[in-house]
């Protein structure tokens, strides 16, 4: 079973990102602020439903999100080996 796909709105730095993820392993890599542990923090919370580094909710939603009122999302598709 893997993550196929995952969906971030408003979330942290990312304001709208559609990520496809292979079956295989990946590294995650780049420069400072890039959006590195932002991307594993919301792995963590699709397994755990809370964040490793946040109180609240309210800490985890973008400051860069020019609507007030947009949700944060964060959800993916699941894909499992026959």
């Amino acid at each position: 079973m893997w993550i196929s796909k995952l969906n971030l709105t408003n979330f942290r730095n990312f304001r709208s990102v559609e990520l496809e993820l292979p079956s295989t392993p990946i590294v995650v890599s780049g420069n400072n602020a890039e959006g590195k542990t932002n991307f594993l923090e919301a792995l963590y919370m699709l397994a755990i439903a809370k964040s490793y580094r946040a109180s609240t909710e309210r800490e985890m939603v973008s400051w860069l999100r020019p609507d007030f009122g947009s949700p944060l999302v964060v959800a993916a598709s699941i894909q499992q080996e026959d």
